[in-house]
C-alpha cells in the first residue's frame, strides 16, 4: 500500500490563515447585517413616532381646525349634508364617512388641533326667570349650525322729541359660514365684536323709532327691525364677507322691553282704567238690555238680535248706554280717563267703547277749586256739555250711525 506524501508546514498554514480570515469575514458580514436591521429598525421607529396618524372626535354641527407646526391646515366638519370648499367657507354637501365622527387629523408633533378661549352670554332660565348667563371655557371647535345670542342695551333713546330710555334685550340668530376667517381674520374673540357692533346698529335703530312703534313689535312675528338693517353693509360686508359670521334672515327679534320707572307706573294705571271702563259698559249693556227687555215684553236675545239689526233701536240703546256709562264713571270719580278698547272686547260692549272713545276726556263733574266764581261755574258746565254733545255726534258717525 503506497504512502500519501507528507503535507508541507507552509501550505497547512496557509490553509489556516484562510479559514480564520473567513470566519472573521462572517462575523464582520453579520455585524453589518445586524447593524443594518437594527438601524433599519430604529429608523422605522422613529419614523412611527414621529409621523403617527393623529385622529380627532369632530361633533355634530361643529368644525376643528388644524394647524401644521403652528400654521393653518385643514378644517374638519361633522354636520350632515355640509362640507367645506377650498375657500372654507361651509356649503351643502356630502361627505362620506365610515367612522362618524372619527375624522384623520394628521401626523403627531406636527399637527395639532386649534384652541381657542371663547366667551359668550345665554339666555337661560335661573330659578324661573330668564336670565342672561356669563359664559368663558376653552375651545378646540366652532359651532357652524345656527345658534341664538342675546345681546343686552341699556338706555336706548327712542326718536325725538319723545327720547324715552329703554332698556332692551335683543336675540340674534347667527352662524359661522367660514371658520378660518371667524378664527383668524375677524377680531378676537369674534361673538363679543359681533354682538357689540350689532348692538350699536340697534341703538341706532330704536333712535328711529317712537316708544308704542317698539311695543307692537315686541312679542309679534312681525319681520322689524330685520327688514331696515338687513341690507346694512355691517351685516353684509363686515360681518359675513370679510369675518365669516353670518346673521341669519329675520335674524333680529326684540325680547324685553324695560321702560323707565314712571312710564311703566303710567301704563298700569292707563291698563286699569281700560278694564273699568270694559267693565263699566259690560254692565251698562246688561242693565240697558234687561230695561229695554221689560217695556217691550220680549226676552233679552230677541231685543239684543233687533238692536243688532235696527239702526234705530241701536241709536236708541246708544244713548241711553252711553248716558248710563257716563254717569257711573263719573259717580266713582273716574275723571278725565282715556278709553281705549282693550284686546278681546267684542259685541255690544265694544260698540259702546268705541262711540265712548271719540271722547277726549271724560268730565265727572268734579267741585271746582275756592277761588272759582258761579258764572266761572256755569261757563264750564255749559261748554263741557257742548263738548259732551259734540263727542256723542263723532262717536256716532264713527259707528256709521249719523
Amino acid at each position: 500500500m503506497a504512502q500519501q506524501p507528507e503535507k508541507k508546514p507552509t501550505e497547512s498554514f496557509k490553509e489556516k490563515i484562510k479559514e480564520k480570515w473567513g470566519l472573521i469575514a462572517g462575523l464582520i458580514l453579520l455585524l453589518i447585517i445586524v447593524s443594518f436591521v437594527n438601524g433599519l429598525v430604529a429608523l422605522l421607529l422613529f419614523l412611527a413616532i414621529v409621523f403617527c396618524p393623529k385622529f380627532t372626535l369632530v361633533e355634530e354641527g361643529t368644525v376643528k381646525i388644524v394647524v401644521r407646526l403652528g400654521q393653518y391646515s385643514k378644517s374638519l366638519i361633522s354636520w350632515r349634508e355640509h362640507t367645506i370648499d377650498e375657500d372654507g367657507n361651509v356649503i351643502k354637501g356630502d361627505e362620506v364617512h365610515l367612522l362618524g365622527g372619527l375624522r384623520f387629523a394628521g401626523f403627531y408633533w406636527i399637527d395639532d388641533i386649534y384652541q381657542y378661549k371663547f366667551r359668550w352670554l345665554s339666555l337661560e332660565l335661573v330659578d324661573g326667570q330668564e336670565k342672561i348667563v356669563f359664559h368663558e371655557k376653552q375651545l378646540d371647535y366652532i359651532f357652524v349650525r345656527p345658534d341664538v345670542y342675546p345681546v343686552e342695551q341699556k338706555g336706548a333713546e327712542t326718536k325725538p322729541p319723545e327720547r324715552i330710555a329703554l332698556d332692551n334685550v335683543w336675540l340674534a340668530t347667527i352662524r359661522v359660514v367660514n371658520p378660518y376667517k371667524a378664527l383668524f381674520r375677524a377680531p378676537s374673540n369674534w361673538n363679543e365684536n359681533v354682538l357689540s357692533k350689532l348692538e350699536a346698529l340697534l341703538r341706532g335703530w330704536v333712535g328711529m323709532h317712537d316708544f308704542d312703534e317698539i311695543l307692537n313689535i315686541l312679542g309679534t312675528k312681525k319681520s322689524a327691525p330685520w327688514d331696515d338693517l338687513k341690507d346694512e353693509d355691517l351685516l353684509v360686508e363686515k360681518f359675513e364677507k370679510e369675518w365669516g359670521i353670518k346673521v341669519e334672515e329675520k335674524g333680529i327679534e326684540i325680547k324685553k322691553v324695560t321702560p323707565p320707572k314712571y312710564i311703566e307706573e303710567s301704563a298700569s294705571r292707563q291698563r286699569q282704567q281700560e278694564l273699568e271702563a270694559a267693565g263699566t259698559a259690560a254692565a251698562t249693556v246688561g242693565a240697558v238690555i234687561a230695561q229695554m227687555s221689560v217695556a217691550r215684553g220680549k226676552t233679552q236675545k230677541e231685543i239684543q238680535v233687533e238692536i243688532e239689526k235696527d239702526d234705530n233701536l241701536k241709536r236708541e240703546f246708544l244713548d241711553i248706554a252711553k248716558d248710563l256709562t257716563i254717569r257711573q264713571m263719573g259717580i266713582k270719580g273716574k275723571a278725565y280717563v282715556d278709553i281705549r278698547v282693550p284686546e278681546g272686547t267684542g259685541g255690544l260692549e265694544k260698540t259702546i267703547l268705541e262711540a265712548l272713545a271719540a271722547f277726549a276726556r271724560m268730565p265727572t263733574g268734579g267741585q271746582s277749586s275756592d277761588q272759582q266764581g258761579e258764572g266761572g261755574k256755569k261757563d264750564k258746565q255749559s261748554k263741557q256739555g257742548g263738548e259732551r254733545e259734540k263727542a256723542i255726534q263723532q262717536g256716532l258717525r264713527v259707528l256709521g250711525l249719523e
